[in-house]
Order: C-alpha cells, then sequence, then structure tokens
C-alpha cells in the first residue's frame, strides 16, 4: 500500500444558482442528491426559512450524515443503490406529498421522473457546466465517481490502453460506455465504502 501513489482532479467548476425560496416553502420533503447539493442549498437560507419544518430525504449515507452535521436536522429516509437499483420507491415514501429536489444544473433526475409533474418542484442550486481542463499523468488505475466527471474526463483526455477502470455505480458506468469499450469494474453499490472495497482487492 505505501508504494501506491494517490492522484486527485476537480474535472468541473461549480457555482452558486439563486433559488426562489417561497416556491420551497410549499414543499413537505427536501430530496438530497450529494453533499454539494446540500452545500449550495443550505448556504442560501436566511431566516424566513426553518429547515427542520422539512421531512428530508437523502441518496446514500455518507450524504444523509453530512446533511445531519451541517444543519444538525435528521434525515427521515436514506435511499441506498446496488447494482443500479435504488432500495425504495419515491412514490411509496412522499405519497402525494409536494416535494423539492435540490440539485445541480445537470441532473439525471432518476426520482422526479416517476412522480407527477404537479407533485415535484426542482430547486436548482448550483452549476456544473464548466469543465476543467486538468490534465492527469498516465495512471494504473482510473477511478470514476460520477457521470458528469467521467463526461469531464473525456472531453480532455483518454484512457490508456492498459488502464484499470473502476466506475461507483450503474449511472457512471454508463456514462463510461459512452466513451470507453474496454472492460469497467463496479463496485457492487453506489457508496464510497463499496467503491474502496472494489479499490482494495485491486491493491491490496
Amino acid at each position: 500500500m505505501s508504494d501506491v501513489q494517490f492522484i486527485d482532479r476537480y474535472l468541473i467548476e461549480y457555482t452558486s444558482i439563486p433559488f426562489d425560496l417561497q416556491l420551497v416553502k410549499s414543499c413537505q420533503w427536501l430530496f438530497f442528491y450529494s453533499k454539494k447539493s446540500i452545500d449550495y442549498f443550505i448556504s442560501q437560507l436566511d431566516d424566513t426559512i426553518e429547515i427542520q419544518a422539512f421531512k428530508t430525504i437523502c441518496i446514500g449515507q455518507k450524504t444523509a450524515e453530512y446533511f445531519e452535521t451541517q444543519t444538525g436536522v435528521p434525515v427521515q429516509h436514506i435511499i441506498q443503490y446496488s447494482m443500479g437499483k435504488p432500495s425504495d420507491s419515491i412514490q411509496d415514501i412522499v405519497g402525494k406529498d409536494p416535494i423539492c429536489f435540490v440539485q445541480g444544473k445537470h441532473s439525471f433526475e432518476r426520482f422526479q421522473s416517476s412522480l407527477p409533474t404537479d407533485q415535484v418542484m426542482q430547486c436548482i442550486v448550483y452549476d456544473n457546466t464548466r469543465f476543467l481542463d486538468a490534465p492527469i499523468p498516465a495512471c494504473s488505475y482510473y477511478i470514476f465517481t460520477s457521470p458528469r466527471n467521467t463526461l469531464a474526463f473525456f472531453t480532455h483526455q483518454q484512457l490508456p490502453a492498459d488502464a484499470i477502470v473502476l466506475s461507483i455505480g450503474n449511472s457512471t458506468t454508463n456514462e463510461l460506455k459512452k466513451h470507453y469499450s474496454g472492460k469497467i469494474h463496479q463496485s457492487q453499490s453506489s457508496s464510497e465504502e463499496s467503491l474502496k472495497q472494489l479499490l482494495d482487492s485491486f491493491i491490496l
């Protein structure tokens, strides 16, 4: 393990997008896909909105823990992904209650598309349009943690022919397949812990 060198690159520039707090207040549920969506949402809150007044759903344990750390408010539901399938149905969780999906400008909208449009409010809190040219030297392993980062990488680079490619989940793997025809190793679930276990199976 001591001989392994890790290289970390940010490939997307994130900028805040203002949203209408009054529209958010009309919802009973908040849905967060990621830590970034949490950061850009709570940074724009003011004294007219109390986040504890909402019920909250997060994708993944880490996102839920981050929300609770940043707000001090418990998360009601955590949706996990295993082999590309969510652990819970959004309809079963929220019923007919109005729900606000807090997201970036580019989102796959995997959950809101299954609900009636009049039940859903999209709260776009950050822009993730601009890709950064952050050259990465040739590596033995390449780890992709989101579809958007995958697209950003292939905008500027290609993978070496002998690369070993690891993907955090089904959506990321699907994006990889658009740019890369080689073997892709996918983690058992869409979590950082599962991805680490996959990496450990190669390098330890």
